[in-house]
């Protein structure tokens, strides 16, 4: 088991970035808030020796339950409400607005990116994860996650001139 001065330390060190991960991943404070949770009582039950990067091992148990969570929702979508009118579906005059803004038109150009692209791009450039991190966190080959960087980065580019443009 986890000492609690070390579990202590370790969320004072990595709550806040965790947060903002899972608030990435899932448009949802609260749902962040519970990933991050999961993570730190999962770390506090185990072991911490043979756990060489405590960091790298939340952020993977955060990613997993963000994931588990995208999947739940996604098999209850379905049964939302429906628009019954063209009315109903047009976005508020605020949103065009913002639409405007270049911290938005990023946000928006970076929701359009496959899943995999926009994980590995919040990664590396708003937790500031190496590609090594990265990789460990998503199984994937360093050289793998320098290639979806170069792809994503090129799109991003394409569909910010593209917005920014019209």
């Amino acid at each position: 088991m986890a000492t609690a001065e070390m579990i202590d330390l370790l969320v004072r060190t990595y709550q806040h970035e965790l947060l903002c991960y899972a608030r990435m991943l899932l448009r949802d404070p609260d749902a962040a808030q519970d990933a991050v949770q999961h993570a730190f009582v999962a770390l506090a039950r185990r072991p911490l020796d043979g756990l060489d990067n405590p960091r790298a091992w939340l952020y993977r148990v955060v990613r997993n339950d963000c994931l588990r969570q995208k999947r739940k929702k996604a098999r209850v979508t379905y049964m939302e409400r429906i628009p019954e009118s063209p009315e109903e579906a047009v976005p508020p005059a605020d949103h065009e607005l913002a639409a405007h803004d270049d911290r938005q038109v990023l946000r928006e150009a970076v929701d359009k990116l496959r899943d995999n692209w926009k994980e590995v791009v919040i990664l590396k450039f708003q937790e500031h994860l190496s590609y090594k991190e990265i990789a460990a966190l998503t199984g994937l080959s360093v050289s793998h996650v320098g290639v979806i960087l170069h792809d994503a980065l090129l799109e991003l580019r394409r569909n910010c001139r593209k917005e920014l443009i019209s």
